[in-house]
């Protein structure tokens, strides 16, 4: 379910979670290409939307999918941080370099949810 309507990522996440659903999660390439063939279905975003990924709380050393699985595939821009210990605690998704980049947990992005299961836009 693609949400137009911006959020903080913790009321992204509180959102998706009260419908029974998680941030959406591209675990690869074709899982990437699947969100980007959603967002440009409804009017893709000019800025930037949150993923399910974090790095706040308990995790504060390195980026981890918000369902835990293990994070082996990655779509950072070239000139962006990787790791921990920066000042920004959040990731998004920029729609102009179809990339990702740091971001505050605080600003304010567009998101879609997915079941659990596999990105699934409904």
């Amino acid at each position: 379910t693609i949400y137009t309507s911006p959020k903080t990522h913790s009321a992204a996440r509180a959102h998706c979670t009260a419908e029974g659903l998680m941030l959406a999660e591209a675990h690869n390439a074709e899982q990437q290409a699947d969100l980007e063939r959603a967002w440009a279905a409804v009017g893709a975003p000019t800025g930037a939307t949150w993923p399910g990924i974090w790095i706040g709380g308990e995790w504060q050393t390195a980026w981890r999918w918000m369902s835990r699985a293990p994070m082996s595939w990655t779509k950072w821009d070239g000139n962006e941080w990787k790791g921990g210990g920066h000042n920004q605690d959040g990731l998004a998704v920029s729609w102009s370099t179809k990339r990702w980049h740091a971001a505050k947990v605080t600003d304010t992005l567009p998101f879609a949810c997915q079941t659990k299961e596999r990105v699934c836009i409904k």
